[in-house]
């Protein structure tokens, strides 16, 4: 509704380059296998997944982000916050995207998969995340 608001995919497109996120297409809705298998396919780089978020978080909008992705194998360091959110779909994508906090410092991050599966892009997440919160500690 959101999309077909500003005037479908290609309004959102349209809003999405004009606001310097060149790596972002979408092309069919979430989850449309149909669309997908005819070629159809939504892109967005990590790049632009961690700039978005970080507007997310400058808007107030981390706290919306409640997705439990240690239940789905993701190690969180002890001392960090994390307000996730998932992405999951065709192909055995598997994307990440998170707000974290630690030692006072927050940091946007974007772990997108293609062929992967939850468990792979699981341990990626964890491994970027143990990264972040190392260089946030210093």
């Amino acid at each position: 509704m959101a999309a077909a608001a500003v005037g479908g995919w290609s309004g959102v497109n349209s809003w999405a380059s004009s606001h310097g996120y060149k790596g972002t297409s979408f092309n069919r809705d979430f989850g449309d296998v149909a669309a997908s298998n005819a070629g159809y396919e939504n892109y967005s780089s990590s790049r632009d997944a961690a700039r978005m978020l970080a507007a997310v978080d400058a808007k107030g909008g981390a706290s919306l982000m409640n997705v439990d992705i240690a239940s789905e194998g993701v190690t969180i360091p002890s001392d960090m916050i994390v307000h996730a959110h998932r992405g999951q779909g065709i192909q055995d994508t598997w994307n990440y995207f998170a707000i974290v906090e630690a030692n006072g410092h927050k940091a946007a991050v974007a772990v997108v998969t293609q062929y992967q599966g939850q468990s792979v892009a699981a341990d990626l997440m964890s491994r970027v995340l143990a990264s972040v919160d190392k260089t946030l500690g210093q």
